[in-house]
């Protein structure tokens, strides 16, 4: 039996809030995709917690899996559609969990039921998962460290369409595990082994900031290149330690989900630049965190950033959105960070519109000019 971890004595502050972006996230998903697919003969959606834990913490307060639950309990349009799948390799908090689900009002309900085993999350899952016909699916990926979380995993949950992930990354013991000899073959199935290999070289020396953004961009990378362009971070620090010590880390294939998580994220941040959030749970002020330099600009940096983008074209508000948000990839800004930018360039005369904004707001139909660049003196 695995040791009890002391993250289950009692929730903290950090636990509420990965709680609060995965169950929000899940809500939002469930709604959508359960209008996506009324239509089916037998219409599915999975939820998948593969490291879920007991379901809830000694002082009582409940965790990821029983919040899920609850939300479909109440959502009559997702209690004949949701199967929930929770996996952990210890018996006996499996059997606890079994134990809290059965107790919620309203679990009979639910059409499917709820599925929960135990056992590892090893190659024999992983070919479990690849070889079935996925349903549209959202897993949280939650281990106590990273043993099991292999890009071929991920793949496997993301291969169906209209799923989503979100994903423990446990930054500072992958940032140590990288020249660990002992724990290579975890670190290659992370990253796939030349790119973790490239890693081990080129960190080495680096400053830890810069190694940080280098270890978070080349995972990323790698989710690219499977298939997944849109990706967010969202950053913790060490509660009395102005250090990074984790990610949680979105995945989707699909531009609406990452809107719709970046403005959870956003509202969940602590510190924000001229109403641009530093998407983490971060001290305000904090100039040690070794965020991104991509989600640590100010608006004004938005402004100019636009200004050079968009140079001699006329395009609408939501154009705009949608092509930044396509162009750039990981990026800290929401569409309200692009209209607050619109509006201060429109103000300050850098861009015309076909219509003047009414007050701070910014329709989405308001078509933009942007000044072609000025050439340097002495260029032809």
């Amino acid at each position: 039996m695995a040791k009890k971890p002391e993250f289950f004595e009692g929730q903290k502050a950090q636990s509420r809030v990965k709680s609060t972006i995965v169950v929000k996230y899940f809500q939002a998903w469930a709604m959508i995709m359960a209008r996506q697919v009324q239509n089916e003969k037998d219409p599915r959606l999975v939820y998948i917690d593969l490291f879920c834990g007991p379901g809830k913490y000694e002082d009582g307060s409940v965790s990821t899996p029983l919040l899920v639950l609850e939300h479909v309990i109440k959502a009559p349009e997702l209690r004949d559609k949701v199967i929930a799948l929770f996996n952990d390799e210890d018996a006996e908090r499996t059997a606890e969990l079994e134990k809290n689900i059965d107790a919620l009002p309203g679990i009979k309900t639910l059409k499917h039921g709820v599925a929960i085993q135990t056992g590892p999350v090893d190659d024999e899952l992983v070919k479990y998962f690849a070889g079935i016909n996925m349903v549209p699916a959202f897993s949280f990926i939650d281990p106590f460290g990273y043993k099991g979380v292999t890009l071929e995993l991920l793949e496997a949950l993301m291969k169906g369409w209209g799923s989503d992930m979100v994903l423990f990354f446990p930054f500072d013991r992958i940032n140590a595990a990288l020249t660990n000899p002992k724990v290579t073959k975890h670190v290659d199935g992370l990253f796939g082994k030349d790119r973790a290999d490239r890693l081990r070289e080129l960190t080495s020396g680096m400053h830890p900031e810069e190694r940080e953004a280098l270890v978070i961009e080349e995972f990323a990378e790698a989710l690219r290149e499977r298939g997944y362009p849109y990706i967010i971070p969202y950053v913790f620090e060490y509660e009395q330690r102005e250090r990074t010590s984790h990610y949680l880390i979105f995945v989707t294939k699909h531009r609406l989900g990452y809107k719709i998580m970046k403005n959870i994220m956003y509202k969940a941040s602590e510190d924000r630049n001229q109403g641009i959030a530093r998407f983490g749970y971060v001290r305000p002020q904090s100039d040690k965190t070794p965020l991104l330099s991509l989600l640590d600009r100010p608006l004004d940096d938005l402004c100019d950033g636009l200004l050079k983008r968009f140079a001699g074209r006329t395009i609408t508000m939501k154009e705009i959105y949608e092509e930044d948000q396509d162009a750039l990839g990981i990026n800290p800004f929401i569409e309200k960070n692009y209209k607050d930018a619109l509006n201060k360039l429109y103000a300050a005369k850098k861009i015309s519109t076909d219509r003047p904004p009414r007050g701070t707001t910014f329709a989405d139909g308001i078509e933009v000019t942007f000044p072609l660049k000025k050439k340097a003196k002495g260029t032809k």
